[in-house]
């Protein structure tokens, strides 16, 4: 058993349509309506004719080895089968086949859009999202092939085939007709054409894989994104910050404490100039700009005390004035 991508594909084959529960054919692994048989035994199924019957009533009870091609997988494979009248079934294999060629199965299927309440659709338990493959013996050429064939079977039960969203192959029993009190025979929507074919397993998985990458890409891209934005807010809030920080530092600099002047008793003011003159011995008090101020508390364990400047420069000018009105005093009784 293996599997095969030949260069000269086959091209028709005999459809796998059932299989019956517990059959010969039930043990190998044919999958419904995506599995052909092509060769059996070495020979090839070229055409319809008693070829394949002939090969499996030969062969019942031995073994068989058939090359089947999967138009889902788009490959050719070997399996082994034991043909059994006695199994318990029907036919010496337990399947029903129809002959005919790959693409024309492909394109010739009806996808159910919706089902009315009711409707002889629903009652045969088709479902949305199911598909109407054909009915035995019969694969529909085309669109018209099919509502013809349904139109000259109204009232009749007919057997068709229905491949369902879960990839089974169903053989359901329906009755168009047109008293069931909606609209049309079948009482469904259908879908025909290129976007209504069935997505095999292969073609899901591809598409699944797409959408799990295009998935990926959009989450990176969204956290990349959302990262982003985390790290703008944050530098926003940084530099909002360390504004914050710079306005309350500037106005640290800008802020003079002048806490009030204690009384003249406790406070100690010596002026010295560095130059020692004839005013000074007389009690004249000049204040320059080379003039060196200390302010010190008689508390001699107190922290020193800010002075604003000009107050203490009023300070002196008054005491300057005071000495040198006592001086004028002073030497007019000198002069009485």
């Amino acid at each position: 058993m293996g599997n095969k991508n030949p260069k000269n594909k086959p091209t028709t084959g005999y459809q796998v349509l059932t299989i019956a529960e517990n059959s010969p054919a039930s043990k190998i692994g044919l999958i419904p309506f995506l599995d052909f048989i092509v060769i059996a035994n070495g020979t090839p199924l070229y055409q319809d004719d008693d070829t394949f019957t002939k090969i499996i009533s030969e062969n019942d009870g031995s073994t068989l080895e058939l090359s089947v091609y999967n138009i889902g997988s788009l490959e050719l494979r070997d399996v082994k089968i034991k043909p059994n009248s006695n199994w318990g079934g029907s036919g010496s294999l337990g399947i029903t086949i129809r002959y005919g060629d790959f693409e024309s199965m492909r394109e010739n299927v009806f996808e159910v859009l919706e089902v009315s309440e009711n409707s002889p659709v629903q009652l045969a338990g088709i479902k949305v999202g199911d598909f109407i493959v054909g009915v035995p013996n019969l694969n529909f050429g085309n669109e018209p092939a099919f509502f013809d064939y349904i139109q000259s079977k109204l009232n009749q039960e007919l057997q068709i085939y229905i491949f369902t969203k879960e990839m089974e192959m169903k053989e359901i029993t329906i009755t168009p007709n047109l008293s069931w009190g909606g609209e049309g025979c079948l009482g469904c929507h259908l879908g025909y054409g290129i976007l209504h074919r069935i997505k095999y397993k292969t073609e899901k998985s591809e598409n699944n894989k797409l959408q799990t990458n295009e998935k990926k890409e959009k989450n990176e891209s969204e956290n990349m994104l959302k990262k982003e934005n985390e790290e703008e807010k944050e530098n926003i809030n940084q530099i909002g910050q360390n504004k914050t920080n710079e306005t309350n530092n500037q106005q640290k600099e800008q802020k003079i404490e002048k806490p009030p002047l204690k009384n003249n008793s406790d406070v100690d003011i010596n002026i010295n100039n560095g130059n020692e003159n004839e005013n000074d011995k007389k009690g004249d008090l000049q204040i320059n700009k080379k003039e060196t101020v200390t302010i010190t508390k008689n508390n001699s364990n107190s922290n020193f005390i800010p002075v604003d400047i000009e107050t203490v420069n009023n300070q002196f000018k008054d005491q300057t004035m005071n000495i040198q009105q006592n001086n004028l005093n002073t030497n007019e009784k000198k002069k009485d």
